[in-house]
C-alpha cells in the first residue's frame, strides 16, 4: 500500500461516474464560454493605442452583461472544476501520486477559479464605471485597481491552475 491510498485515493476505473462527471464537464463548459463571450466579445477600437485599445473593446459591455457573464462563472466554474475528477479518476488508476497533485489543483479550482473569474468582471465593470466620469484617467485608473484585487488573486489561484496542466505532462508509469 502506497502513502497516497492512506489520504483516500480512490483508483478504482469506474467507467460510469466518469462518463457521468465528462457530460457535467461539457454543460458546465458551455455555460462558461457563455459567460465569457457574453463578457469579451467586442471590437478594439484601431485608432488608439497600448492598454486604451486593448479596454476599448470592453467599453461596449452592458452592466447586464458584465453580471450575467459573473454569474456563469461564479455557478460555472466549480461544476466544471468538479467534473476534472473524471480526469482525477483516469490518473489515479495509472498513478497514484500524481492524482494526488492533479486533486490539490482540483480543490485550488474550486476554491479560487470562480472568485478570479467574478474580479475579472468586477475589473471590467470598474473599468465602465471610471469611463463614464473621466475617459481619460480609465486605463490607468483600472490597471491599478486590477493590480490591487485582481493580481492577488490571481496569485492565489495560479499554482493550483499550474498543479493541473503542468502534472498532465509528466510521464504516468
Amino acid at each position: 500500500m502506497s502513502q497516497y491510498n492512506n489520504i483516500g485515493i480512490d483508483n478504482t476505473l469506474d467507467k460510469e461516474r466518469i462518463s457521468h462527471l465528462f457530460k457535467l464537464g461539457i454543460f458546465a463548459a458551455l455555460m462558461v464560454l457563455v459567460g465569457d463571450m457574453l463578457l469579451g466579445w467586442g471590437v478594439s477600437d484601431t485608432s488608439l493605442s497600448g492598454m486604451d485599445q486593448y479596454f476599448s473593446r470592453y467599453l461596449t459591455v452592458s452592466n447586464g452583461r458584465i453580471i450575467a457573464s459573473a454569474i456563469l462563472g461564479l455557478v460555472g466554474i466549480p461544476i466544471e472544476s468538479l467534473s476534472y475528477f473524471g480526469v482525477y479518476r483516469l490518473i489515479a488508476n495509472r498513478s497514484e501520486k500524481l492524482a494526488h497533485i492533479y486533486r490539490a489543483g482540483i480543490l485550488g479550482m474550486l476554491g479560487f477559479g470562480a472568485f478570479t473569474h467574478v474580479m475579472c468582471c468586477a475589473v471590467i465593470y470598474y473599468l465602465n464605471s471610471v469611463y463614464e466620469f473621466n475617459p481619460q484617467a480609465a486605463s490607468e485608473s483600472t490597471i491599478k485597481f486590477a493590480l490591487f484585487f485582481l493580481l492577488p488573486v490571481m496569485l492565489v489561484f495560479l499554482p493550483f491552475f499550474l498543479m493541473m496542466m503542468v502534472q498532465r505532462f509528466c510521464k504516468i508509469k
